[in-house]
């Protein structure tokens, strides 16, 4: 028991091979076949939907390949070919690294996503999240607030097209503010 506990626990912490701009799609749940390591660890970790319904990416390191951290404030500007291409809905999650789960805030946001109230588009048509544990100077309408320790950070793509499982679909770096 102990042994397979260990390997359940190795699956679920083995690299990924789809990395777009240092974003890790996961685009096979739902269809695990005889690959019962993978099955396993997605039922340690919760559950996972069948990837057509919807599709995870996850971020936890920045340009250095640091953890990403409340200490520092990030953004993720999306051009609108990179805004993820959902056929319902797409959001951007924060967790706290440590616990899993979501990080206390002042403006009691979880999320961002096409369906925030009140995100604003650039007048060039890009998308910025500010991703920080401080209010950034541009307010709160595109802020997505995290704790002051290291996080990490899941796309969730609901009903995702099919740039998202050929590989065309690369989402914009996610940047530390200078």
């Amino acid at each position: 028991l102990k042994e397979g506990a260990a390997m359940v626990q190795l699956a679920s912490q083995s690299t990924m091979k789809d990395i777009r701009n240092g974003w890790t799609f996961v685009t096979n749940l739902g269809k695990y076949d005889k690959d019962y390591l993978l099955r396993a660890s997605v039922v340690k970790n919760g559950y996972a939907n069948a990837a057509e319904e919807s599709t995870y990416a996850a971020q936890l390191f920045d340009e250095k390949g640091q953890f990403l951290s409340g200490t520092k404030s990030y953004e993720l500007r999306l051009a609108p070919h990179e805004i993820p291409p959902a056929g319902a809905f797409w959001s951007i999650v924060a967790y706290d690294l440590k616990t899993a789960q979501f990080m206390e805030n002042p403006i009691k946001r979880y999320s961002m996503g096409d369906r925030t109230p009140g995100m604003k588009i650039n007048a060039d048509g890009t998308l910025s999240l500010h991703i920080q544990h401080k209010q950034p100077d541009e307010g709160v309408s595109n802020w997505l607030p995290v704790g002051p320790n290291e996080f990490y950070l899941v796309m969730r793509i609901y009903e995702p097209k099919p740039s998202v499982f050929d590989g065309t679909y690369r989402p914009a770096t996610l940047r530390e503010k200078r």
